[in-house]
């Protein structure tokens, strides 16, 4: 096993390739491409802890764009929001952050995604497609229109009880890794919380009435 306890700016391409048994955990933020085709491992990002932020994180911007691109296993973790492309053609990394902006998770196959900012580009989940969940905390309502035509939303308190738990089990792992206080203000009060999400599907995937 690997483990890197970072502090600053990771630069471009933090974790690329990354495999199974490496841990990178930064304290600081990082700028395209970070975990780009992670085939394993676990990568953990929040902000240093005298940056001032106070319980603001998920309005900060800590990674850059195309984040997890290509990333066919292991997991991510930021205590911020993401740039552009989020977890693109991902198929079976997971991940969670707090917010995204344009054509996040477009192309995805497979995995799990999680965002609990509020935060959310353009043309969300375009050309999503096979097994890709996406669950988003949307709190102002901004999903329906933000979303590609090829994905489909619905509550998340309407989903499986296990798709359900494993949100708050991603949730719940992304506050002990991070200490992020929107995932603890989440996982406080999460009956409350758990209205304001959204679980987004490929348009192939919806149910259909019998």
């Amino acid at each position: 096993a690997l483990q890197l306890q970072l502090t600053g700016s990771g630069g471009q391409s933090l974790g690329m390739f990354g495999v199974h048994g490496m841990l990178i955990k930064l304290a600081g933020d990082a700028n395209d491409g970070v975990g780009k085709s992670l085939s394993g491992g676990t990568i953990v990002m929040r902000p240093p802890e005298d940056v001032g932020f106070g319980d603001d994180w998920h309005n900060q911007v800590i990674v850059g764009n195309v984040a997890l691109y290509g990333a066919t296993a292991g997991r991510g973790f930021f205590a911020g929001q993401s740039g552009e492309r989020f977890m693109v053609r991902n198929s079976g990394a997971e991940g969670v952050v707090e917010g995204v902006g344009d054509n996040a998770c477009s192309f995805m196959t497979r995995g799990f995604m999680v965002s609990i900012g509020d935060a959310l580009g353009w043309n969300f989940g375009s050309g999503s497609s096979g097994d890709a969940r996406m669950v988003l905390y949307d709190r102002y309502s901004l999903a329906a229109r933000q979303m590609s035509p090829d994905v489909t939303i619905m509550n998340l308190a309407d989903a499986s009880p296990d798709l359900i738990q494993r949100t708050k089990e991603l949730i719940r792992e992304h506050h002990q890794l991070t200490s992020s206080p929107r995932a603890r203000r989440i996982l406080q009060h999460w009956r409350r919380h758990l209205r304001h999400f959204r679980l987004v599907i490929p348009q192939a995937q919806r149910p259909t009435a019998t």
